[in-house]
């Protein structure tokens, strides 16, 4: 569903991508698997990629524009104000997204978790995920423990590429060679 910090209170569920005519509207992408959910989860948080004190903003209008939405954020009236807004994360309180349903997961509790392939080996931890189109793509950053220092893109197959998922132990478990 979404990306996060390591520890944040907060998760990521979308992006503010560009400004949208002269009156202070913006374009935001929804990371959200239906994308109108990102406007009922409670107040907004806009942060830098560094997610840095993010800041609350007020959305006081949307409306859908092609795939995406348009956004009027309270006190951003023109295109020079809402131009501050562009390339900033969306965030909202971990503890509004409601309970994943069984076998559901959140890519934000994925993130930082060790991966293991089947031999033991320790690849990495996952530093975020990427939606494809065809699946998910884990990315695996290396790690001072890890069995060497690349990085890997590993697709989000479950029962195929991704066998086992432990959230409470911290790992994932691929069938994923170190040459691939």
């Amino acid at each position: 569903m979404s990306k996060s910090e390591s520890g944040s209170s907060h998760v990521v569920v979308g992006e503010v991508t560009s400004v949208y005519g002269i009156k202070g509207w913006v374009k935001v992408r929804s990371f959200t698997q239906n994308p109108e959910t990102i406007f009922k989860l409670g107040a907004w948080f806009l942060s830098d990629k560094a997610r840095k004190n993010p800041r609350q903003v007020v959305v006081d209008e949307y409306r859908p524009h092609g795939k995406a939405y348009v956004v009027h954020v309270q006190d951003y009236d023109d295109r020079d104000c809402a131009i501050k807004l562009t390339n900033l994360d969306i965030l909202v309180s971990k503890d509004a997204l409601p309970k994943p349903g069984e076998d559901e997961i959140y890519w934000t509790d994925l993130e930082t978790l060790s991966v293991f392939n089947l031999k033991g080996e320790k690849l990495g931890i996952i530093a975020s995920l990427m939606e494809t189109g065809a699946n998910p793509v884990l990315i695996v950053k290396p790690c001072d423990d890890s069995v060497d220092k690349q990085e890997r893109l590993i697709p989000y197959v479950l029962d195929h590429v991704v066998k086992q998922v432990n959230v409470d132990k911290g790992c994932v478990i691929v069938d994923w060679e170190l040459d691939y």
